[in-house]
């Protein structure tokens, strides 16, 4: 493929730079958020693949590497050591290597792995040259996490993964603001521009305040001013980030007014921008004011996709405007977890039936049926809009199968009865999984299942679905034991 170019400064960079490597260096440039075209991966794609670990190259490494050439190095070896523990939602990892390795290790890759409709989902959340790492996974609320670690040696050869016991996690969904950054309309006296030295003589550009926005810090206050149209702040969350909530924090005197009426926005190209919310923002006593996505006609949080985030503050041209800190939230709140009995999962066989809703109004009543294969668990959250799935080890939807040989299993999400209230968020709520006795024959049960929790933001349509929480794998017993299930009270695992 002829070297092109002029389809832009990136594209450019991309391909000269696989040129002169002759390599395709699309991971090396995706990991500094590059992305090639279409042109641009063809003429990439005829190099071969670059499977060293270069976007971790530093000057001290290279002159390691070149002064111990015969040093031992870590490529595809079984050399690392770690452990990974979860505080709520921050999930601190211990790092070390054996003592074959010597001082060649460069760093640790740290690799978080999350699992989705059974399938598992790897992303490389930091690189760590310490002996330790921290992960603030709060976006996540209440998922499994588990992690890999591969050491990459000052060669930039990478070892092969050390993979790590999973973990369960529990957070309110607040996004990491890791890589944000915040373009405004506003001028502010905040501004700096830093002197110029003898490596950059020219004047430098300057440093605008609106980071003070998005660093953890409310007490570091961000004022400016648009003079000739409405205020806009454009935060750019780095990748696409699933979002639901965004909280705006001025606490104390502030020399600017804080936000009033607004208009939210959200993009997941910077250019085209869908509208979230509107309206006009009351601090609460604490100096907060946290803003909810809806679909603006239901009581129930949405969840939207979205790397940029446009907040204008509606009518506040050439008035000073402060802000503290915006926070941006994820889904959370929803948990499920598998019930355990006398310290084993309750899973086993159904004793007797069990009649989960009467008869009423000319309709028969519905049980699950004795004999079937019963999954039992807990979960928070809303049953008109959440249901629960079992997957086994390998990914797969646990059930039996029908007279057509079709998969097919049966669930019920129960909640305590909340008389003549409207049905709602619940803390306490159980779920029963079942395969019934007609449709086991054939079935091989799994060795282990965990559980997935969605949401849906319309029960009639499911739009919107989205998985809010999942649970640890359970072991299924070799011999099921014998279950009942009674009305207002828990699973009980008979012997």
């Amino acid at each position: 493929v002829e070297l092109s170019l002029g389809g832009g400064e990136a594209q450019n960079i991309m391909k000269l730079a696989s040129a002169a490597a002759e390599r395709d260096l699309t991971e090396f440039f995706a990991r500094w958020g590059l992305s090639p075209n279409e042109d641009t991966a063809a003429y990439m794609a005829q190099f071969e693949p670059e499977t060293r670990a270069v976007c971790y190259a530093s000057d001290d490494a290279r002159a390691w590497a070149r002064a111990n050439k015969d040093a031992a190095d870590v490529a595809g070896k079984d050399v690392v050591e770690a452990s990974a523990s979860a505080n709520g939602s921050k999930v601190t990892l211990a790092l070390g290597t054996d003592a074959t390795v010597g001082e060649s290790v460069l760093g640790y890759e740290i690799a978080r792995i999350t699992l989705a409709d059974g399938k598992a989902q790897r992303e490389v959340v930091g690189f760590s040259t310490e002996g330790s790492y921290t992960d603030d996974a709060s976006a996540l609320g209440n998922r499994t996490v588990s992690y890999e670690v591969t050491a990459v040696d000052k060669f930039l050869n990478r070892s092969a993964a050390k993979a790590l016991e999973p973990l369960k996690l529990s957070g309110d969904g607040q996004h990491a603001k890791d890589g944000w950054t915040v373009a405004t309309n506003m001028a502010s006296d905040q501004d700096v521009v830093p002197p110029a030295t003898d490596d950059d003589p020219d004047a430098p550009a300057p440093v605008p305040a609106s980071g003070r926005m998005v660093d953890d810090d409310p007490a570091t206050v961000f004022t400016g001013t648009s003079a000739d149209a409405d205020p806009v702040m454009t935060i750019d969350l780095g990748k696409p980030t699933p979002v639901t909530a965004l909280r705006y924090t001025l606490q104390g005197a502030a020399e600017g007014a804080p936000l009033g009426a607004y208009r939210i926005e959200a993009s997941l190209d910077g250019e085209e921008f869908a509208t979230l919310k509107e309206g006009r923002l009351a601090l609460g006593a604490d100096g907060t004011a946290t803003l909810y996505f809806d679909n603006g006609e239901d009581p129930w949080v949405c969840t939207y996709d979205a790397r940029y985030l446009r907040i204008t503050a509606v009518g506040q041209a050439n008035h000073p405007l402060s802000v503290g800190e915006v926070d941006v939230f994820g889904p959370s709140g929803d948990n499920v977890e598998l019930t355990e009995a006398d310290g084993i999962p309750a899973i086993g066989v159904l004793k007797s039936d069990f009649e989960y809703q009467p008869a009423m109004d000319g309709q028969a009543a519905r049980s699950t049926p004795k004999g079937s294969v019963v999954f039992t668990g807990s979960y928070k959250g809303n049953p008109a809009y959440n249901v629960v799935m079992l997957y086994d080890e390998a990914g797969n939807v646990v059930g039996g199968t029908d007279a057509d040989g079709n998969l097919v299993a049966s669930q019920i999400i129960l909640a305590p009865d909340p008389g003549d209230a409207l049905l709602g968020e619940t803390s306490e709520g159980r779920w029963v999984y079942w395969i019934e006795p007609g449709q086991l024959a054939g079935a091989k049960l799994p060795a282990q299942v965990r559980a997935e929790l969605y949401r849906v933001d319309d029960a009639l349509t499911n739009v919107g679905q989205r998985l809010t929480s999942d649970s640890l794998f359970a072991g299924v017993p070799e011999k099921l034991p014998e279950i009942e299930l009674r009305s207002g009270a828990s699973a009980a695992a008979n012997d």
